[in-house]
């Protein structure tokens, strides 16, 4: 026959699909060499890719070369591809699951052996067809082949099945889903080449008719049937319904090759060699897979497939610039001129048009990202300028918990006191028996060897010779991801970050603004330790005098603003002096602070409690009238009393009470109308000094009287 005609026919349209369909899988692919093959899963994708890329370039040229010598060889390359495509993708399967069984050995061995006869030609001989000539499976080699195909890849969707039902976090489900659903796609819709490969009929130049098509499509039917009933049986024995046998592996092959056996014969018996049009389902398969692949983290590619499209778009934009002046430009005397413009343009227009492509392009890939950037920035900023450390972790709880979206979080911090790593800030875990890391834990010297991001899965995958101990505290935690938090060069904590509320996984650039956060956290928190070392006393953690006038000055303003109560207690620690004389200054340091832990645990958040001598304590009530500090004070002398401190100790505590009310006539009266501001600060002193020396009194009024008593000195207004 002419090759011209068999040369129009294999371009249109059969040929060029083909081809289309391996460049495209190509072009995917070949980001996974941008990754690297570190990670055993991206290899294991990438020998995926290749095979099926090989395969469907080859076909396709097959097709359009076959009137020339070269296209034996091709059709060679075509069958060697095709027979590792399933061995290929259950290597795929047996590396997501993280362990391999004996059946890919097996089925490995019959791979190379189909490989090795396809090398030499035994295999497979050339027909011409009605696109012209095509590579075809010789008998008895196109059944045992193809149910090796079919067994293969059956089994591997079967594993993936499994996997997907057992997974315990979404993550893992929805990785192992994307991958079954995308994987079974392309299996089913492209059961028609088979039929092709391995039917005996030979159709030439004959007229292809409607029965042909039924008859292949009710073939394809009972594969799929099959499939879905298989499928069916491994959902029921995983609940526990029946067959439970059926998950076992051996058992498993032992149902689904002898069906694949049978399937093979009944294609090569009743099936027509159409043309397969189901390399779309290829591509609808590879479509899921990489959609898993940006969505879960099964491979994180998403900044290089983002990258690839900001130059195509870049690329096409400058070639329609070109396009533009050859049109437009009719003098052929100018191709310098115009070159020399062209690359002008190009210098001056690409890092412009860069940037608005990629803020647009990465505006379309993550509708959400910017703000959520703009938001981390902003709270990032904030918590560095919040000094008060209980407020600070407030924050941090909340920036965690709503703006990333995490369902779980745990922060760890170095506490120098026990040299341990103790939680200070957490969500979604238990509260009780919160566990505490010593610096020598596996997990901490993984984080310090490795100096970046843990996944919990990547951990799985890639480091099974790790400790349990690591896998514990992220199942603890209920992390996904453990980021550390490094300050001039030391591990000063560690951020567990559980699973996003809405399933979704965290992209690189979430880690990335992740751990700006960690480190503002850091900066934050020593800079709130810092101020706490300022306005603290080092024994007791108590505020400092200083701390404490300024802030009763603060507090008697407010009291005159909202007109409302303020209450001072003054404590005293009853025969102090004689546990110094008789145990030592460091068992008194212990009952002082002892004695401090208890005053701290009586009052409430807002309540402010400070060190105002040697074993004098002061507390100051905002918002508590006379009668209600009276109650509080009863209530710390008791429980004092009921205390033993450090080695048997027991002693008594003498509290004297004093109560600020403003006067609401006065304050409206004669502060908001005729008082200036100066006036207002120096009649807030006068109260201060009262107010104190009147709680004083009252202190050394019980302490006269006998001690371990409550003594009240009354309320003092601001007309006195």
């Amino acid at each position: 026959m002419n090759s011209s005609i068999i040369n129009f026919h294999t371009l249109l349209p059969y040929g060029l699909i083909t081809l289309i369909d391996g460049v495209i899988i190509f072009l995917m692919s070949l980001h996974l060499i941008y990754k690297g093959f570190k990670a055993p899963m991206v290899r294991a994708t990438f020998l995926f890719c290749a095979s099926l890329v090989i395969w469907l370039i080859s076909g396709g040229l097959t097709i359009v070369i076959s009137h020339l010598p070269i296209a034996d060889l091709v059709g060679r390359v075509f069958y060697i591809a095709w027979v590792l495509i399933p061995i290929s993708f259950l290597n795929v399967v047996y590396t997501f699951r993280g362990k391999f069984g004996k059946q890919f050995f097996v089925f490995g061995v019959v791979a190379s052996i189909f490989v090795i006869m396809a090398m030499a030609g035994i295999i497979h001989e050339v027909h011409y067809n009605y696109f012209g000539f095509y590579p075809k499976l010789k008998y008895p080699w196109g059944i045992l082949i193809n149910a090796y195909y079919f067994s293969t890849v059956g089994f591997a969707l079967a594993l993936l099945y499994i996997e997907y039902s057992r997974a315990k976090t979404s993550i893992r489900k929805n990785q192992a889903l994307f991958l079954w659903l995308g994987a079974s796609i392309g299996f089913m819709l492209n059961i028609s080449e088979t039929c092709y490969l391995v039917s005996s009929f030979e159709i030439g130049n004959s007229l292809i008719t409607t029965h042909m098509h039924v008859t292949n499509f009710l073939l394809q039917l009972i594969v799929i049937s099959f499939y879905v009933f298989k499928i069916v049986l491994i959902h029921r024995a995983i609940q526990g319904k029946t067959l439970s046998k059926l998950l076992d592996d051996k058992i498993l092959l032992s149902f689904i090759v002898p069906a694949n056996i049978l399937f093979s014969f009944l294609i090569y018996k009743y099936g027509y060699p159409l043309f397969s049009w189901g390399r779309i389902g290829i591509l609808i398969a590879f479509s899921l897979l990489f959609y898993a692949i940006l969505k879960y983290r099964l491979i994180d590619l998403n900044e290089i497939l983002l990258r690839l499209l900001v130059y195509l778009f870049l690329s096409v934009v400058f070639f329609g610039m070109w396009v533009i002046f050859v049109i437009t430009t009719a003098d052929k005397n100018t191709p310098i001129f115009l070159s020399i413009l062209y690359g002008l343009l190009i210098i001056a227009l690409f890092n412009p048009l860069h940037i608005v492509i990629q803020r647009y392009i990465y505006k379309l890939a993550f509708p959400t990202h910017i703000n959520y950037q703009k938001t981390l920035m902003d709270l990032s900023m904030k918590i560095v300028s919040v000094l008060d450390y209980h407020r600070l972790i407030e924050i941090i709880n909340d920036t965690i918990v709503n703006t990333v979206g995490s369902s779980t979080f745990a922060m760890l911090l170095h506490d120098e006191e026990s040299d341990n790593y103790i939680p200070i800030a957490v969500y979604g875990v238990k509260l009780q028996n919160l566990i505490s890391l010593h610096p020598m834990h596996d997990l901490l010297r993984f984080l310090r060897l490795v100096n970046e991001e843990v996944f919990r899965d990547v951990l799985e995958e890639e480091n099974a010779s790790l400790s349990n101990e690591i896998f514990e505290v992220f199942d603890y935690f209920k992390s996904t991801v453990a980021i550390p938090m490094v300050y001039q060069g030391y591990l000063k904590g560690v951020l567990f970050i559980g699973e996003r509320k809405n399933n979704q996984l965290y992209t690189r650039r979430d880690i990335e603004l992740l751990k700006i956060l960690a480190n503002h956290i850091l900066i934050a928190i020593d800079n709130a330790r810092l101020y706490e070392l300022a306005i603290r006393d080092g024994l007791t953690r108590l505020y400092i005098p200083r701390f404490f006038h300024q802030r009763i000055f603060e507090e008697i303003l407010n009291s005159i603003r909202w007109e409302r109560p303020l209450s001072l207690l003054m404590i005293d620690i009853d025969h102090f002096k004689s546990i110094n004389d008789n145990y030592g200054h460091q068992i008194g340091d212990q009952v002082l602070k002892k004695f401090a832990q208890v005053l701290s645990e009586e009052v409430r958040e807002n309540d402010i409690v400070a060190r105002y001598g040697g074993e004098e304590f002061s507390i100051l009530l905002p918002e508590t009238d006379n009668d209600q500090a009276m109650a509080i004070a009863e209530r710390i002398r008791t429980k004092i009393q009921k205390t033993e401190f450090d080695k048997g100790i027991r002693r008594t505590a003498s509290v004297g009470i004093a109560t600020f009310v403003a006067q609401k006539a006065f304050v409206k009266d004669k502060l908001e109308s005729a008082c200036t501001r100066v006036a207002v600060r120096e009649k807030a002193k006068k109260i201060k000094t009262e107010l104190i020396k009147r709680a004083d009194d009252a202190l050394y009024v019980a302490k006269r009287a006998g001690r371990n008593m409550c003594t009240n000195g009354g309320e003092i207004n601001i007309l006195q």
